[in-house]
């Protein structure tokens, strides 16, 4: 929907959060994953948007 929708701009930041056991792609289309933390059961997965690396 996001790389559908050109919802963000070059760089834009995409938050997920899920369970902290769950394994997230590292990339989904132009999203790559800059970074992941978790916090007891809780998972954030943040994702840039990078359209022209």
């Amino acid at each position: 929907m996001v790389e559908r929708g050109a919802l963000l701009k070059d760089n834009g930041l995409v938050v997920a959060e899920e369970r902290a056991s769950e394994q997230l792609a590292e990339q989904y289309g132009p999203l790559t994953l800059a970074s992941h933390r978790s916090y007891g059961e809780t998972g954030i997965w943040f994702y840039r948007n990078i359209v022209n690396p």
